[in-house]
Order: C-alpha cells, then sequence, then structure tokens
C-alpha cells in the first residue's frame, strides 16, 4: 500500500520504541520527585451565615418631614449584591486586615534554639520598608536592637512595647542571638489575600472561608479568626449605626424643643395682648351682658371704632390660632423623636445579628497539594502525548529511514510498501513477475536475479539515508521498484 495508514504510525512507534520508552519514563519520574519533594499545602476551612439583610432597625418611624434621616441610613440608594458585597467584606482590610494586625502575621522571627515568639500583634503601620532588628537573650533577658539602639526589652514570657507592635518570647534555651523582621501590613496583606479564598456556598446564604498556608496551625488561626471578626462586625457596624441615628435624633430633639420654646413665648404674648384679653373679659360676661353688647354693636353698624377693633381682634386671632396649630404640630413631632429614641436604646439592647459562624476550622487529615494520584495520573497521560510528539518530531527530522511513515513521506506514494515476505510474493503473482533483483537487508529471499534480467527491483530501504534512497531510484527508474520494510 502506498497511502499512510495507521498501521504505519503504529510501526514508527514500534521502530522507536527506545525513544517513546525514554520519553515516557522521563516524564513520569520528574512528576514522582515532584511528589517526594513538594512541600505539602493544607487548606483550613470555617463556615458562616452571611449578614443578608439591609435593615437593623425594624420599627422605627417618625413623622413624614423627618423619616428621611432614618431611611438615608437604613436604605441603599441602589440596588446590590447582598453575598458579593459580604464576600468582598471579608477579603477587605476591615476584616483580613484587622486579622493581620491583631496575629502580627507580618512580623517574622529567627530566634536561637529553645525559644519560640509565643506572642506577636502590629500596633500600627509604618511608611518605612525592610525594618529588621536583632534579638539577644541573655539570662532570660530579652532585648531588641536596631544597630546599638535598644528599641525594646524585658523578661522571657513578658510582652514587649516595640513602638510599631508587640511580642513575647518564651523558652528556656541559654544565651544567644537572633533576627526580627517587620514587613509593613499593607504590604503582607496582598499576600495573605492571595492565600484567602471567599466564596458563596451554591445558592445559600453560607460562605466558605478557605486558608492555604505552609503553617497548619497559622491557617487555622486565621480562618477561625476571620469568622469571628466577621461576625462581630455585624455588630459593630450595627452599633455604629445606631450611634449615628441617636445623634440626629437627639439634634433634630433639640432643634424641636427651642421652636416650641420660641412659639411658646409668642402665644404667651399675644395672650398679654389687649385685643386678646377684651376676648377673655368677653368670655368671662354673662349672657345677658353679652346680648346687650351685641345689641350695642348692631344699632351701630357703621361705628369707625368697633370696625377697627373687629379687624385688629380678627387678625390677632388667625395669628394666634395659626401659631398654635404649629406649636401642637411641633410638640406631636417632638413625642415622635422621643419615641424613636427610645426605640433606637431598645433595638441596641436587644440586638441579635443576623451571621454567626456555622463551622469552625480545624486541621485537615491530609494536604490539598500534592494531590499524588492527580499528578501521576496526568503525568502517565502527558507522558504518552510527549512521547508520541516526539517519535513523530523525530521521525519527521531524521534524514535516515527507519520506518514505514518516513519511507511513505520520502516517497509520496509513487511506490508500493510492503511490511511482509509473503504479501509481497503474492502482489508479484499477482503482477506475474517472476525475476526480482533484491537490494537491502533480509529481501535476499525474494530473488537473486541480476538488475539486467530482473523484471522488478526489490529493495528493504531500512536504515538507508533518504538522499541515498532517491538517488538509487534515480539510478532505477528504468525497472519497476517495489519497497519490503523489514
Amino acid at each position: 500500500m502506498s497511502e499512510i495508514t495507521i498501521m504505519d504510525i503504529i510501526y514508527a512507534f514500534r521502530y522507536r520504541w527506545k525513544l517513546f520508552l525514554s520519553t515516557f519514563f522521563i516524564i513520569v519520574a520528574l512528576a514522582i520527585i515532584y511528589i517526594l519533594v513538594a512541600k505539602p499545602k493544607y487548606e483550613v476551612k470555617s463556615v458562616v451565615k452571611a449578614d443578608i439583610f439591609s435593615n437593623k432597625i425594624i420599627g422605627l418611624k417618625l413623622a413624614n418631614r423627618y423619616q428621611g434621616i432614618i431611611e438615608k441610613e437604613l436604605v441603599p440608594m441602589t440596588p446590590i449584591d447582598k453575598i458579593g458585597t459580604e464576600i468582598e467584606l471579608i477579603k477587605s482590610r476591615a476584616i483580613l486586615g484587622r486579622v493581620i494586625f491583631d496575629m502580627g502575621l507580618n512580623i517574622k522571627a529567627h530566634l536561637p534554639d529553645g525559644y519560640f515568639l509565643a506572642y506577636r500583634k502590629t500596633i500600627v503601620d509604618t511608611l518605612q520598608k525592610g525594618l529588621t532588628y536583632d534579638i539577644a537573650i541573655d539570662g532570660g533577658r530579652v532585648s531588641l536592637l536596631s544597630g546599638d539602639k535598644e528599641i525594646c526589652s524585658g523578661n522571657t514570657g513578658d510582652t514587649l512595647n516595640c513602638k510599631y507592635f508587640l511580642i513575647a518570647i518564651e523558652g528556656k534555651g541559654g544565651s544567644g542571638r537572633g533576627r526580627l523582621e517587620f514587613i509593613r501590613p499593607s504590604e503582607i496583606y496582598d499576600e495573605w489575600k492571595g492565600a484567602v479564598s471567599v466564596d458563596q456556598e451554591g445558592l445559600t446564604g453560607l460562605i466558605n472561608i478557605v486558608v492555604s498556608h505552609d503553617s497548619l496551625e497559622i491557617s487555622r488561626e486565621v480562618a477561625n479568626r476571620i469568622a469571628l471578626y466577621y461576625v462581630n462586625y455585624e455588630t459593630v457596624v450595627s452599633k455604629e449605626l445606631m450611634k449615628k441615628i441617636r445623634k440626629q435624633l437627639l439634634a433634630l430633639l433639640d432643634s424641636t424643643d427651642r421652636k416650641i420654646s420660641s412659639i411658646s413665648k409668642q402665644l404667651e404674648e399675644l395672650k398679654r395682648d389687649s385685643i386678646p384679653v377684651l376676648s377673655f373679659a368677653l368670655d368671662a360676661m354673662t349672657d345677658k351682658a353679652v346680648a346687650e353688647a351685641l345689641k350695642w354693636y348692631f344699632r351701630n353698624p357703621s361705628d369707625p371704632r368697633l370696625k377697627d377693633l373687629s379687624r385688629k381682634f380678627t387678625a390677632r386671632q388667625f395669628e394666634y390660632y395659626s401659631l398654635y396649630k404649629l406649636y401642637t404640630t411641633l410638640v406631636e413631632d417632638r413625642n415622635e423623636i422621643v419615641k424613636a429614641l427610645h426605640e433606637v436604646d431598645l433595638n441596641e439592647a436587644g440586638f441579635v445579628p443576623s451571621s454567626y459562624v456555622v463551622a469552625w476550622a480545624s486541621i485537615p487529615a491530609s494536604p490539598v497539594w500534592p494531590r499524588k494520584k492527580l499528578i501521576l495520573l496526568i503525568s502517565i497521560v502527558l507522558g504518552i502525548i510527549l512521547a508520541m510528539g516526539m517519535v513523530l518530531i523525530y521521525d519527521l527530522i531524521d534524514r535516515r529511514v527507519n520506518s514505514p511513515l518516513q519511507l511513505k513521506r520520502i516517497l509520496g506514494g509513487d511506490y508500493p510498501v510492503f511490511f511482509s515476505p509473503s504479501s509481497l510474493k503474492r502482489y508479484l503473482a499477482l503482477k506475474g513477475w517472476d525475476r526480482v533483483h533484491c537490494r537491502g537487508k533480509g529481501v535476499d529471499e525474494i530473488g537473486d536475479y541480476s538488475l539486467e534480467e530482473a523484471e522488478v527491483v526489490c529493495v528493504n530501504p531500512r536504515g538507508m539515508d533518504s538522499m541515498e534512497l532517491m538517488e538509487m531510484i534515480r539510478e532505477l527508474k528504468q525497472k519497476p521498484v517495489i519497497f519490503l520494510f523489514k
């Protein structure tokens, strides 16, 4: 057959099996070495129930004109992805950044044998980079030095205040020296942000907090602290919110009280006016006296004094009742504000956060990386693919003919190629060729006629240079040429 078949490719792998196996085993061996030397990485996970409620104060109402004070604190102006917001909050500096500060994750110490860092906490950030200190321990006395300057000192087990951070060193070793490195928390934050994965559990309100770090104890502590700080953060924010609302309500109450006091004084002044006094005097008269006064009034309707008196009385009465109506409205508003303040106090006293820790982090039994079975499986598949690629590439660039695939690519499909003497003999019988001239190794059994006597030439090209093979074909152009690849 002259066309390239799948068998040709299989024969190519067969004839270059050493290259195939060597490539395959090198890939698998590299995978095994990686499994043996790779540092195990563990993941610990804590789970929290997310705070998905926007309003922290329920049933807090004011008069319509003041309700905006509450609503602008409680109701978001635009729709938000609440779970997404909570996830970003957990990864923010408000939660994760605070954990870094409180755990002192930016502080790295190299201590003499027998001593360990029992406590560390960052107090403040600093613009300085690469702060390093020498640690001197002598007879249970610990000193932190920057050059020749002592930064802080104390006994082992004491908490030392070292300006930017707090540390406590414990142990029972001898004297020695060590080194402490203080990395800016803002720099270490990005590193830890990559080590902390926060995602939603399906479509529920649960949030998984997964921490991946070399140290199991630190990973567990970070995961648990993030969960705890997140739950407490809701309480802190709610208290701040209520504090802000209380402050605005107290300011509004003070303003309302001042308005009520001012209007009350104006009403008292109107009561002391002569015309209101006259109206009150008329109220005190008997019905007979009032009837006589009215009779006199109707008998003299054009009296200018009565007209002026009536006009002034009406104007003052209108002013009085207008102020009195405003006064009663302000008193009602004041009662609403006092009631709202009482509601704020009750909500703050009885506040229960809607978020809580569902599961605390624990130390896992096995590392998440390296996954030995997965790596071995991938290395086997990758080894087979790369080994096949190496065989095909080598077959393509090798000038010696060592596979049927290579031979057919050189011949271009112009000559028949056989892989066994029996199939070749059947082909010769079909063609009626009896006299065969053979060239190459292992084909003498096909025929031993000279080139001049032969009807056809049979060539085994295995091991030949491709240029040499093409030159031979040009020389034998006057005779039919067939190939037996053995």
